[in-house]
């Protein structure tokens, strides 16, 4: 009798040990519970149909292929197919009633939060310590090499310089739940362009004026008006851009801006308010 309980005493502690470790590797696959909230998503999904980059979405296709990752504790990704080249991604979280509520979302051929748009391919091949997400804007990877502590982008993949984890603050996000109603979209691939063909943001975005007035930004986009969003993030460590493409309006006061990303063919609905907290919107001419 005492030898079964001295094996079982080591049998719970090398599940807790194994337990523990995939734990770690927090960005894992978990099949999607079918519920009540789950037939919410589908309601607030075809709204997204209204928007034609969406239009092909399935709902049923949808059903049987969506996939759930946990990326932190408090932060889950869903994804499934629009098409052979296109999937759709959601980021969720609860509130303090259990309610889910949508942070960001986008379609792309690459998605974001998922290792294979790491442009490194040594890196992309280790398991990371562990991840984090600040905000739609600041989120990356940490990797410990044990020479060196290597920081990777969550959305982009690119390599961050070394950063002060302890200096980068939560931001109070514009959240979304599946009972909204979107009332307006627009977007237009023509108004996409590489920052990186014209790096002159880098140096002089601070000395224009930003576009902070909803309604001109939606008419200037509308009138074809090419607009970027230029920002820096981790303590003004990293400086970034990204041309604005089109928008989703919710219940006719909550602008969601559609952000390109030409290297991944991927476009993010970001909320206008959780993006001016990092930068600003400016016109190109």
């Amino acid at each position: 009798m005492r030898e079964k309980r001295h094996y079982f005493k080591y049998f719970i502690f090398f599940f807790t040990i194994l337990t523990a470790v995939v734990m770690i590797q927090k960005v894992a696959f978990v099949p999607l519970e079918v519920s009540s909230s789950t037939i919410e998503m589908m309601k607030w999904l075809n709204q997204l149909k209204k928007d034609s980059l969406f239009k092909e979405m399935n709902t049923n296709i949808v059903k049987n292929n969506t996939e759930q990752y946990s990326l932190t504790p408090t932060h889950t990704m869903l994804t499934f197919p629009v098409s052979l080249q296109y999937k759709v991604y959601l980021i969720v979280t609860m509130d303090r009633s259990i309610q889910e509520q949508i942070l960001e979302y986008g379609i792309g051929t690459y998605l974001p939060y998922q290792k294979n748009v790491i442009i490194n391919e040594d890196i992309q091949q280790l398991q990371p310590k562990s991840f984090y997400y600040f905000s739609p804007i600041e989120s990356f990877w940490k990797y410990d090499l044990g020479k060196e502590i290597v920081y990777i982008e969550g959305s982009t993949g690119e390599w961050l310089p070394d950063l002060n984890e302890q200096k980068i603050k939560n931001i109070v996000p514009t959240v979304l739940t599946f009972q909204e109603t979107l009332t307006n979209a627009f977007q237009n691939r023509n108004l996409s362009f590489n920052p990186n063909d014209d790096l002159s943001w880098l140096s002089n975005h601070s000395q224009n004026e930003g576009i902070i007035d909803l309604s001109q930004i939606k008419s200037l986009l509308q009138a074809n008006q090419r607009l970027m969003f230029v920002g820096s993030k981790y303590n003004n460590q990293v400086n970034f851009a990204y041309p604005i493409i089109g928008y989703h309006l919710w219940n006719q006061n909550q602008l969601y801006l559609a952000i390109y990303d030409d290297e991944l063919d991927l476009v993010r609905y970001i909320s206008i308010k959780d993006l001016l907290k990092y930068g600003q919107v400016i016109p190109i001419h």
